[in-house]
């Protein structure tokens, strides 16, 4: 009985977590096994570290948000630098290979595309800040939205654009 969509989105949120920590594990596992070592061990406290650092029941709202947030960056991010590398290596110029000049390239790019914007740099709380639904305009629907994701006054939030501004 009770509420079933917040059962439903629990469960959802219990089984993200569970790829997550799965995921990450795997991939470490993949990385020791790269280097060639025959034993790959994770360590209960490498589980515990990944089970920390993924959205889960016991995180607050605004650090799943943050958590999300900084994965979904990160993974722009890779997928960017990924196809920057597929387009270098398929430049006849560059025969193939990351060869010289690719590491220059990759600085300037990463230096001119910052991950994270000054503002949520100096203030991390914001990536953790939900977006205002687009069918909301008006400043009392948006104190009204607010109120009803539990924000406070003076927590941040974001536009449809993406601009961060305060609860009233």
């Amino acid at each position: 009985m009770g509420d079933t969509k917040a059962a439903m989105l629990q469960e959802a949120l219990s089984k993200v977590t569970a790829q997550n920590v799965l995921a990450q594990i795997n991939l470490q596992r993949d990385q020791i096994g790269a280097t060639g070592s025959q034993a790959v061990r994770i360590f209960a406290q490498q589980i515990e570290q990944v089970q920390k650092s993924v959205p889960g029941l016991s995180t607050t709202l605004n650090g799943n948000r943050f958590l999300v947030s900084v994965a979904d960056r990160m993974g722009q991010f890779n997928s960017q630098i990924a196809q920057m590398a597929r387009d270098w290596k398929a430049d006849p110029k560059h025969r193939g290979i990351l060869g010289p000049g690719w590491d220059q390239r990759l600085a300037d790019w990463v230096k001119s595309h910052p991950i994270f914007t000054d503002v949520e740099r100096s203030h991390p709380e914001v990536l953790g800040a939900p977006t205002v639904p687009p069918a909301i305009r008006s400043p009392m629907q948006v104190q009204n939205w607010g109120r009803a994701m539990g924000l406070k006054s003076g927590d941040p939030f974001r536009t449809e654009s993406g601009k961060v501004l305060a609860m009233p």
